[in-house]
């Protein structure tokens, strides 16, 4: 595998993490309607994962030195893949609300892991180049829900939604 591919690589698994927040802004009025919930109450629903971010961000970057960054990253995108798979079930409120708590430990740690793996495999000549593509991930994230989401939405549902997003994520875990 060569460095170009393997930077593009940890760069797909930040797009992921931040589909965990794209997914939902691009759901919330579907999502709102069918749990019959509040603005405020979705508004939650998409901030859980940031709220879970802040609170826990210097905790996973001492988990990482412990564990080392590839192993979190693995780990981060498979609890993301099974969670997305959970919420493609339709689950009760309650339960999806879960879920985004334990994604927001699943995004913290491939945004704490990835970005250090770039930076390691880059080399201190491509470093900056390497941080400059990792800097895109959220931008491209919602680009690529604008883009294609809407359709997406039209023809198969949100459920569907969390299910690609599930195998995408499990698919990326594999990779790395």
């Amino acid at each position: 595998v060569s460095i170009q591919s393997h930077l593009v690589l940890l760069w797909g698994c930040g797009i992921l993490a931040a589909l965990q927040f794209a997914k939902i802004s691009l759901a919330f009025q579907l999502l709102q309607t069918h749990y019959g919930v509040s603005a405020a109450q979705m508004g939650w629903v998409l901030s859980m994962v940031a709220v879970v971010g802040l609170t826990l961000g210097v905790s996973m970057g001492l988990l990482a030195t412990k564990v080392g960054y590839r192993r979190l990253l693995a780990g981060g995108l498979s609890l993301g893949a099974v969670l997305a798979a959970l919420q493609a079930l339709d689950l009760p409120f309650y339960a999806f609300f879960a879920t985004r708590v334990l994604e927001g430990a699943s995004h913290l740690s491939v945004v704490v892991a990835a970005p250090t793996l770039m930076a390691a495999a880059a080399g201190p000549q491509h470093r900056s180049v390497a941080m400059g593509l990792w800097s895109t991930f959220v931008g491209t994230a919602f680009a690529l829900c604008a883009a294609f989401g809407p359709s997406f939405l039209t023809l198969y549902g949100v459920q569907s939604l969390f299910a690609l997003h599930a195998a995408l994520l499990l698919l990326a875990s594999a990779g790395v």
